[in-house]
């Protein structure tokens, strides 16, 4: 009995020092893993220091500002690394958010709409929506609406006891279709019973005309707001609220018919969005004071031949500074307009020589403009200015197979061989800032047609210098709007974006590593214990 006592406490003994072991070896681990983590670090960030190349009027240094965010971005990294290896105790989110994000699965209807489901009352009822950053305003067809699309879900206002009644009228104007109806206030939510607002303005549309081709029940705008009026933006109220970090969302979209997203908050605090980020430039640009859309000013725009070497320094320059009307007649005879469409050549809308100028094979082209950009999910295609039309229009041409042209519709075709004919076009927003476009990806390819490519551009000459990136832009770009930045930033992928640890609504920048994390030791722990309990009584007995 005595030699059994002494051999518990011998096992009690070995089991605490292999515990203590266990511990200082993991302490080791994360000493050692965070060298190497903040090794990698200063790399990073000296190869971007390397590679930002922002020249001043004196020098190449990098401005204060600059540093200041590598220099931000360098702390806010090394406190992800401190909670990832638990060198310090977890700290609650500032604002004691409940989460950094949720994730909204958005459904692809043949690349023309992308929609998602909200809910909307105290019995959650659910509606499909465009998420729309071209516009501020939340509509839903009522169930009283006598002029409304048959297949879409109506909304009973008298069996929702949340719902508070206004007399105010609101009437919007889209490209193509109208909407009329009485503004109420209700409870919307993202999830049912979760990520909610209470008494959000939404308008019960009473009439709609020209929305037959909308296969969504209504529209949840997240445009921009003034500082007047931001407190009725949907994402701000959560942020107010603490249900998210930060008053920002961002939309992922894909060709795939279910595999697109729109997060609702600050995606870019989450450690696998942070490992994507540095195998991937950032862009971003910034709203000018003032501006209701998500607007970003461009300086130029550069249109790189296939097979374009870089090395190659001629550069043909362009100046975008003419306006052309496009309406009844035709602008040059290099463009032919076909299905009865044309543009007056008068004397207010004279071509200059430049716009003329031939484009020589394998001569990348910047077009200097005064052009700005708005980011619009709502809408489906992209959306030329005419004061940028004739230099691309010049350039397109060069590099078909045949002549281009304008279909009824006012859409770019072109009559090629290949949809790789035509390079990619780059926009420039600030110093090293860019927007690039595969014109392959952005053409709908028909062999047997006579304009073969059918590019995914509309010319309209309500828009003289804005273009309009709409979903065929943004496709496999993680884009992220900040309301409180006022800016949008980017990242075009190299590779297809892995959505499988973003979709859980809980999961939080640091959640996922430190369950498995303590898990795993716990496991580990408990196979140690039973294998010395089943050695220990091998031995006695």
């Amino acid at each position: 009995m005595k030699l059994i006592l002494n051999n518990n406490y011998l096992l009690i003994l070995f089991i605490f020092i292999l515990n203590f072991n266990c511990f200082l070896g993991r302490n080791y681990y994360s000493i050692k893993t965070k060298r190497n983590f903040m090794k990698n670090l200063e790399e990073n960030i000296e190869k971007n220091n390397n590679n930002l190349n922002i020249k001043t009027n004196n020098n190449n240094l990098i401005n204060n500002n600059q540093k200041y965010n590598l220099l931000k971005t360098r702390n806010e990294d090394f406190e992800l690394f401190l909670l990832k290896f638990s060198l310090k105790p977890k700290m609650k989110p500032e604002k004691n958010a409940t989460k950094y994000f949720t994730s909204i699965q958005i459904y692809n209807y043949f690349n023309i709409q992308y929609y998602g489901s909200i809910f909307i009352g105290d019995k959650y009822s659910k509606f499909n929506v465009i998420f729309d950053t071209g516009s501020n305003f939340l509509w839903i067809p009522s169930n009283n609406c006598y002029n409304c699309r048959t297949y879409t879900n109506k909304f009973d206002k008298s069996l929702s006891l949340s719902t508070i009644y206004t007399n105010e009228v609101k009437n919007i104007t889209y490209a193509e279709g109208f909407i009329n109806g009485t503004i109420i206030k209700d409870k919307i939510s993202l999830k049912p019973g979760k990520m909610e607002v209470n008494n959000f303005e939404i308008i019960l549309v009473n009439n709609e005309t020209n929305l037959n081709g909308t296969i969504a029940d209504g529209v949840l705008g997240l445009g921009i707001y003034d500082e007047n009026e931001i407190k009725k933006s949907l994402i701000y109220s959560l942020y107010l609220s603490n249900a998210i970090l930060s008053p920002s969302f961002s939309f992922y979209l894909t060709d795939s018919k279910k595999d697109s997203r729109v997060y609702i908050g600050d995606i870019f605090d989450n450690e696998y969005i942070k490992n994507i980020l540095y195998k991937n430039k950032i862009d971003k640009c910034f709203i000018p004071n003032g501006q209701k859309f998500w607007m970003c000013e461009l300086i130029k725009i550069n249109l790189f031949p296939k097979n374009y070497n870089n090395n190659n320094k001629n550069t043909l320059l362009l100046e975008n500074d003419f306006d052309v009307n496009l309406n009844n007649t035709i602008i040059e005879e290099n463009i032919t307009i076909i299905d009865n469409i044309s543009i007056p050549n008068d004397n207010n809308n004279v071509i200059p020589e430049n716009g003329n100028q031939k484009i020589i094979n394998n001569e990348p082209v910047t077009l200097i403009t005064s052009s700005k950009v708005i980011f619009d999910t709502g809408t489906s295609f992209i959306i030329v200015p005419s004061n940028d039309f004739v230099n691309l229009m010049n350039y397109l041409n060069e590099k078909s197979d045949g002549i281009c042209a304008i279909n009824k519709y006012m859409q770019i075709v072109c009559q090629c061989n290949s949809p790789l004919n035509y390079g990619k076009i780059e926009f420039t927003f600030n110093s090293n800032d860019n927007f690039i476009l595969k014109f392959s990806d952005i053409i709908d390819y028909f062999p047997t047609k006579e304009y073969q490519c059918e590019f995914e551009l509309l010319v309209d000459s309500n828009f003289k210098q804005t273009w309009i990136f709409g979903d065929s832009a943004l496709r496999s770009t993680l884009i992220t709007f900040n309301l409180d930045k006022k800016s949008i930033q980017w990242v075009q992928m190299k590779e297809i974006f892995n959505d499988k640890y973003l979709k859980d609504e809980d999961f939080s920048s640091t959640s996922l590593h430190s369950n498995v994390l303590y898990y795993s030791w716990a496991i580990v722990a408990i196979i140690f214990i039973l294998l010395i309990g089943f050695l220990a009584y091998f031995f006695m007995f």
